[in-house]
């Protein structure tokens, strides 16, 4: 049985956990983000529509939510969508997976422009903002959380990765990555972390693998077909079968 090694952040990493088991995959759960929430009030100018791209922009505590319900909200995928339905929401409309898909959505239905307000977290890519300013759509971020890196690499990892016990790594965000290889290294696990198959949701995410172990050429990168979670474990099925 092939031994995974999980980095999301919790609540995700679970999930994904779950998806790997039934796979026939031991997941080893090392998240190495943690969620920091940040409530702060919506901004006194109602704006013609919100938009999220992931469920953490639901998370407690909320700020006062009256006001905004009523709204159209643009999430990136179903289950960012079925947590803005849980806080509240009813006209609910979910995007391709993605945030280009998501912004080609929004930009298609809003022809005539609009004022969004984005519930945002940090770190994040600026593509979605981007391409809707670019559009002509005024967008005003709200910070509702931060994913704070932690300060080194989980016991469970570090054990698995020496003892070369772990077969491969899932990659969901450049961020995450980013940080998978600068705590492999410090933990003096560099070398043992090249050897591994990793699993990218993107290519921008294996880029950043790329450069860090820019010494080893034949590196085991494998990119999902779709930047989806499904398509992800899909590829590593395919490897492992």
């Amino acid at each position: 049985m092939a031994r995974i090694l999980v980095t999301r952040a919790l609540p995700e990493a679970e999930e994904t956990a779950r998806d790997l088991s039934m796979l026939g995959f031991e997941p080893i759960l090392a998240p190495l983000r943690e969620f920091v929430p940040v409530c702060v009030p919506w901004p006194e100018v109602r704006p013609d529509a919100l938009i999220a791209t992931s469920r953490h922009a639901f998370t407690p505590p909320l700020p006062e939510m009256g006001g905004v319900r009523p709204l159209p909200i643009y999430v990136v995928g179903e289950r960012t969508g079925e947590a803005a339905r849980a806080a509240g929401f009813a006209d609910v409309r979910v995007g391709g997976g993605d945030a280009s898909a998501l912004a080609r959505q929004i930009i298609a239905e809003n022809k005539t422009g609009g004022n969004f307000l984005y519930l945002a977290g940090e770190p994040r890519r600026s593509e979605l903002e981007a391409a809707l300013s670019d559009a002509g759509l005024c967008v005003t971020s709200q910070l509702r959380y931060r994913m704070a890196p932690i300060a080194a690499l989980p016991d469970v990892a570090r054990r698995a990765i020496a003892a070369s016990t772990v077969d491969a790594v899932l990659h969901f965000s450049a961020e995450t990555a980013k940080t998978f290889c600068d705590l492999v290294s410090s933990a003096g696990l560099a070398n043992a972390a090249r050897n591994l198959r990793h699993f990218c949701l993107s290519p921008a995410i294996a880029a950043v693998l790329r450069q860090a172990f820019a010494q080893t050429p034949n590196l085991g990168l494998i990119v999902a077909e779709e930047p989806t979670a499904s398509s992800l474990l899909a590829r590593l099925r395919a490897e492992f079968v």
